[in-house]
């Protein structure tokens, strides 16, 4: 009669440590980082044009925002914009605001 081993279900139960777990969670999410977009003084300037517009017409706008390696995606009116603090106050339709960053905004679309 020979040994009865339990074969690959002895090993199952430390595939499923926490701390395991969370290393195989963060080496997925850095491998789906993105480097952040370089964004010219052109395009610096069309974006701020687009932004004025979208302020004064009262106009719908669709942002991308490049934060931490992940791009993110805002829309509704630009209820305010701060040149001191470099923020755009965005107010989506559930009436909430965003704040965001100036120097992250990779692209803005206006919905006319």
């Amino acid at each position: 009669m020979g040994i009865r081993d339990r074969g690959i279900k002895k090993f199952i139960p430390a595939y499923f440590m926490p701390e395991q777990m969370k290393m195989i969670h963060d080496i997925y999410k850095e491998d789906e980082m993105q480097t952040k977009p370089i964004v010219d003084e052109y395009e610096i300037e069309e974006l701020e044009n687009r932004i004025y517009q979208a302020i004064v017409l009262a106009l719908i706008v669709k942002v991308k925002v490049w934060s931490e390696g992940f791009f993110h995606d805002y829309a509704g009116r630009v209820c305010r914009l701060d040149a001191l603090k470099k923020m755009i106050y965005l107010e989506n339709e559930d009436g909430y605001i965003e704040r965001i960053q100036i120097e992250d905004v990779v692209r803005v679309e206006v919905e006319e």
